[in-house]
């Protein structure tokens, strides 16, 4: 197709964060760049020091599957998340539970949704469901030579009361936002008859000095309507060195490669 030459805003997002007691917080961010403007981005409820659940989380978020997807937008390697981001549920309304063991070097989290959700967080027609879960260990650590190895599963289940899916992707574009003729889909599977989907994720990355890398696995197995199954494997790679120096830092919190401080910063 004709990809359109275009100008505009990807993000322009205002947040914020806080506290409505001493294990009780929220966090409220807003985007004025995507269609129906202004739209929820992440708009949750967090409860610390539940019994047995640990930590549980109550809105609209990012679902726990995926590396890429729950890395922060100002911090992913490149301009965009990676094209697998097209199979996965991505931002849902939902409940989920979360937790750490002591030395932070264990995390899990899992969730359930209801999947179509709009950009204000409410369901779309007759509401599906889903279910997501994440597991991650630092599998090795140096912390004088700034070496450290993550590794990763996810599952995702997925079930929609239309029996209908459907995966298209700009291959890492997007925006302007709300001008979908502007770049065609350069993969788009077409509406898909199946009764649900089963997502399975494997995640490495590591990082040692001013060098990092990560990558994922990502195997979708749909359930046709008509008794088939379709498969749709798919994964990435990628891999950064900082000419200046710097060490881009883990996140043991979340998991995910973290936020890189500049040693000198202009001014």
């Amino acid at each position: 197709g004709d990809i359109q030459d275009n100008r505009g805003f990807r993000r322009t997002r205002l947040g914020a964060s806080g506290k409505v007691a001493e294990n009780v917080g929220y966090l409220l961010e807003m985007d004025f760049a995507l269609l129906g403007r202004p739209s929820f981005r992440d708009v949750r409820m967090d409860i610390s020091s539940v019994p047995v659940l640990g930590n549980v989380r109550v809105g609209v978020f990012r679902q726990p599957f995926g590396m890429d997807e729950l890395t922060s937008a100002r911090e992913i390697t490149f301009l965009e998340r990676s094209s697998l981001q097209g199979l996965a549920p991505f931002r849902q309304t939902g409940v989920a539970f979360y937790d750490t063991n002591s030395s932070e070097s264990v995390t899990w989290m899992a969730s359930a949704f209801g999947t179509n959700t709009d950009p204000w967080g409410n369901s779309i027609g007759d509401r599906g469901y889903g279910i997501a879960s994440r597991i991650t260990s630092v599998m090795a650590e140096d912390k004088g030579a700034d070496f450290l190895i993550h590794g990763g599963l996810g599952y995702s289940y997925l079930n929609t009361p239309n029996n209908r899916f459907l995966y298209r992707n700009n291959q890492e574009y997007s925006g302007p936002v709300g001008l979908p003729s502007s770049v065609p889909f350069f993969a788009d599977t077409g509406l898909i008859p199946a009764e649900n989907a089963n997502l399975f994720n494997a995640e490495l990355a590591s990082t040692r000095g001013s060098w990092h890398a990560q990558s994922e696995l990502r195997y979708n197995l749909l359930n046709l309507n008509n008794g088939g199954v379709a498969g749709f494997p798919s994964f990435y790679a990628q891999t950064g060195f900082i000419l200046t120096g710097e060490h881009r830092p883990y996140n043991k919190t979340n998991a995910v490669l973290g936020h890189i401080k500049p040693k000198d910063p202009v001014g």
